[in-house]
C-alpha cells in the first residue's frame, strides 16, 4: 500500500479532511479529537488487524505519524 492509498484510508476518520493534506500536515488542523482517534483505532483493527492504544495516538502530531502505523 503506497502513501496515497494510506492517506485515502485514514481520510475517512476526519470530519474536516483537507484535499490538499500532505504527510507533513499537522493533525490539529484536521479535527484530531477523541472521535477521530477512536475511528482510527476501529479502522486499524477492522481493516488492518492492528491494535493501537489511544494513549499512543495522543503522541502523534502529523499525518505521517499515522501513515507509519499502516502496513
Amino acid at each position: 500500500m503506497n502513501n496515497d492509498e494510506k492517506m485515502q484510508a485514514i481520510s475517512s476518520i476526519f470530519e474536516s479532511w483537507d484535499a490538499a493534506a500532505t504527510p507533513e500536515t499537522r493533525l490539529d488542523q484536521l479535527s484530531w479529537d477523541s472521535m477521530a482517534m477512536m475511528g482510527l483505532v476501529a479502522l486499524l483493527k477492522s481493516r488492518f488487524n492492528k491494535q493501537i492504544r489511544v494513549a499512543d495516538l495522543k503522541q502523534m502530531t502529523t499525518i505521517n505519524d499515522l501513515l507509519q502505523l499502516l502496513p
